[in-house]
């Protein structure tokens, strides 16, 4: 399997090359793909609608509108456990704010 692995990591090193696009080539290669869990698109997409909408609130988005667009796209098991103790928070502190706005680099 880690021939796979490196077979894998060898192949998108020539893409990435081709395109002229940087890369590290001391990083380990990761799974198999046999050893691998993918994500479906509907999952992929509830979990980008989750990451938005803790980053919004991060931003100050208000309580009510936060809500709304959790009900509405029906998000509330979308969350971690501590993205939902930030988005149930009424008054979060600042850094919890900002800490929560990096989000955006997840989604």
């Amino acid at each position: 399997m880690i021939q796979e692995a490196q077979a894998r990591k060898k192949q998108s090193i020539a893409r990435l090359r081709a395109e002229d696009v940087p890369y590290i080539d001391h990083l380990p290669v990761i799974e198999s793909e046999s050893e691998s869990t993918r994500r479906s698109s509907t999952e992929v997409s509830i979990r980008a609608m989750a990451l938005c909408v803790v980053a919004l609130k991060g931003e100050g988005l208000e309580d009510d509108l936060l809500n709304q667009i959790i009900n509405n796209y029906q998000l509330s098991e979308a969350f971690t456990p501590n993205e939902r103790l930030f988005v149930n928070n009424l008054s979060p502190d600042q850094t919890s704010l900002i800490q929560f706005s990096w989000r955006y680099e997840c989604y």
